[in-house]
C-alpha cells in the first residue's frame, strides 16, 4: 500500500478489484447505505465514485451509480490479456528506480482493470537500440521516460507505436505528456524573489532528458530579468544514485552564506537536500527557504514544511490509461502534446 494516496484512491483501488473479481451487487446501493457496509464516509465514497466514472466503469445518476457492464465485458475480453505497456527508462540516467516509482502503483492498477500489463524495464544504451530496432508489435505500447532526445530520435524513426513521459525533443514528432516544469520553475523562482532572496539555486537532476537545458535556461533569464538586481543564480546538477546526492548535498550546503533560497526539482529528493542544511546548523525558513517542484505530497510531511508544487500524479495516470486505451481500441497512438499545469499548494 502506498500510504502517501488519498483514502478515496485507496477506495477506489478497492471497488475497480471488485468490479474485475465479480464481486459487486447489483443494482449498487445507495451512497448512504454503502459507506455504512464499506466503514467509510459517504465524501469519501462519492470521490472514489467519481474517479471510477471518469475511467467509465460506472455511472453516476440522479439515481444512484450503476455499473456499465458493456464497457467492463469487452476490457475482459480475451485478446485484451495479451497487451502491454512497457516503460523504458535509461539506467544510465535513473540509478535509483525510487526517484519516480510512486505513480507506477496506482498506474499499474488502473491498466490492470482494463487487462493491460505494465511492464518498467531498465535499459542500457544497447538494449534501447534493440528495442528501438526490434519488430513492432500491435499489442503493445512503449512509453519512453525522461528519455534522452537522441533516443527520442531513434524511437520517432521506428515503427513501434511510442509516447514520451517528459519533455519531447525540440522539433520531434512523437506525441508526450509531461508536467509543467519550467511553468512551476520560474513561479518558485519568482516566489523567492519576492520573499528578498537575493541567493537562489536550482537544484535539478543531471539527466539528458530534453528539458533539463530548458529549465535552466529559463531559471536563469528568470533571475537576470528581476527588476531588483543584482541577483546571485546558481545551478546545481544532482547525480541521482544516492551516495554521490549526500556528498553533492554536504558540499552545497557548506557553500551558503546568508539568506539563500532553493528551488528543488523532483526527482532530486528535497528531504535530503533539508537534512544537509538543518546539520550545517542553519533554520529553515529564516536562513534558507526551499520551493519543491513535481514532488509528491509527502514532501509536505517534512518540518519544515518547503514550499510545494506538487506533481500532478492523478492527472498523469489518466492521461497514460486513455492513451493506452486508445491505442488497442483503435490501433493508433493519440496526437497528445500536453503539459499538464502545476500550482503551488
Amino acid at each position: 500500500m502506498n500510504f502517501m494516496r488519498s483514502r478515496a484512491e485507496h477506495l477506489a483501488d478497492f471497488l475497480r478489484e471488485q468490479i474485475h473479481q465479480r464481486q459487486l451487487p447489483e443494482p449498487l446501493p445507495s451512497t448512504r447505505v454503502w459507506s455504512k457496509q464499506l466503514g467509510v464516509g459517504r465524501p469519501t465514497l462519492e470521490t472514489a465514485l467519481r474517479q471510477l466514472s471518469r475511467e467509465g466503469i460506472l455511472s453516476i445518476t440522479p439515481r444512484g451509480s450503476r455499473l456499465r457492464l458493456e464497457r467492463i465485458q469487452k476490457f475482459r475480453s480475451t485478446h485484451m490479456a495479451r497487451q502491454m505497456v512497457r516503460i523504458l527508462y535509461r539506467a544510465r540516467d535513473f540509478p535509483e528506480s525510487q526517484s519516480f516509482m510512486a505513480w507506477i502503483a496506482p498506474l499499474s492498477d488502473r491498466l490492470h482493470f482494463h487487462g493491460i500489463q505494465l511492464t518498467v524495464e531498465k535499459c542500457s544504451d544497447a538494449k534501447l537500440r534493440t528495442i528501438a530496432h526490434a519488430k513492432s508489435r500491435p499489442d503493445q505500447l512503449v512509453f519512453l521516460l525522461g528519455m534522452a532526445g537522441a533516443y527520442q530520435r531513434i524511437f520517432e524513426h521506428s515503427r513501434h507505436a511510442v509516447l514520451v513521459l517528459g519533455e519531447p525533443l525540440p522539433g520531434g514528432t512523437l506525441p508526450f505528456l509531461t508536467d509543467d516544469q519550467n511553468g512551476a520553475v520560474r513561479h518558485a523562482t519568482q516566489r523567492l524573489l519576492r520573499r528578498g532572496f537575493s541567493r537562489i539555486s536550482l537544484v535539478i537532476a543531471k539527466l539528458t532528458s530534453p528539458g533539463i537545458r530548458q529549465t535552466i535556461s529559463l531559471f536563469l533569464s528568470t533571475c537576470s530579468q528581476w527588476p531588483h538586481q543584482p541577483i546571485q543564480p546558481h545551478v546545481t546538477q544532482a547525480p541521482l544514485d544516492l551516495e554521490s546526492l549526500r556528498q553533492a548535498f554536504i558540499r552545497l550546503a557548506t557553500r551558503i552564506r546568508g539568506k539563500w533560497g532553493f528551488v528543488v526539482v523532483a526527482p532530486v529528493p528535497v528531504g535530503m537536500l533539508m537534512t544537509a542544511i538543518l546539520q550545517r546548523g542553519l533554520a529553515i525558513p529564516r536562513d534558507v527557504e526551499l520551493a519543491a517542484v513535481l514532488h509528491g505530497r509527502e514532501a509536505l510531511q517534512l518540518c519544515p514544511a518547503p514550499i510545494l508544487y506538487s506533481s500532478s500524479t492523478q492527472r498523469t495516470v489518466t492521461g497514460l490509461v486513455k492513451a493506452a486505451l486508445h491505442y488497442f481500441e483503435t490501433g493508433r497512438v493519440p496526437a497528445l502534446r500536453k503539459r499538464l499545469a502545476v500550482e503551488p499548494a
